[in-house]
């Protein structure tokens, strides 16, 4: 990282065969506003150090061979916007203090192996929530009810029941009721899409 200048604040090293650890040192880039290193080879753990970059909007590490557990230091990125962290092989529950990214509007955690109870999800999310193919336990946080504008939900493969939490976005004729909740409202069980509209 010695060789990167210090005032980039865009780095974009997607679909490059990279592989090996994340530097930690990404963390000493403090001018980062986006981060995209998807679509490599990279494993180890996600560094804790990424969450030094207080004025980074969109961080994705997506399509990678990425274990270990989410930082809850990611916590720390309130300027984050976007944050794509899929198929890789995350492990653990999602971090607690997720719940206070408030500008936070896409979170993709799909198809890792992630685990545990959500307790507390982004309540400003708009863009996609991707939760799918991942082991979680207990049910999902009644305040994603609060997240009105959302446009993507993806909860295939979703270990637990989910009936009960997605009838309140229902009308008479049970089907979404977009005038009040999602502008595209999308749920599956199992593999197969009940209702994409």
């Amino acid at each position: 990282m010695r060789t990167v200048p210090k005032n980039l604040s865009l780095l974009d090293l997607s679909h490059n065969r990279l592989f090996g650890y994340v530097p930690r040192e990404l963390g000493d880039l403090n001018k980062l506003q986006v981060v995209q290193l998807d679509h490599n080879n990279l494993t180890g753990e996600i560094p804790n150090e990424i969450g030094e970059l207080q004025i980074l909007v969109r961080l994705n590490m997506s399509w990678n061979s990425l274990n270990g557990s989410i930082p809850p230091s990611l916590s720390k990125l309130q300027k984050l916007t976007n944050l794509d962290l899929q198929v890789n092989n995350l492990t653990g529950p999602i971090p607690d203090l997720f719940g206070t990214m408030n500008l936070l509007l896409e979170l993709q955690l799909g198809r890792n192996r992630l685990s545990g109870v959500i307790r507390s999800l982004p309540t400003n999310l708009q863009i996609a929530l991707n939760l799918s193919r991942n082991n979680f336990e207990g049910p999902i946080p009644q305040s994603l009810s609060r997240s009105q504008s959302l446009e993507i939900l993806d909860l295939s493969s979703f270990k637990q029941p989910i009936h009960g939490w997605y009838s309140k976005f229902l009308d008479s004729n049970g089907k979404p009721d977009t005038a009040t909740t999602f502008q595209q409202f999308a749920y599956r069980i199992g593999s197969s899409v009940q209702f994409k509209g």
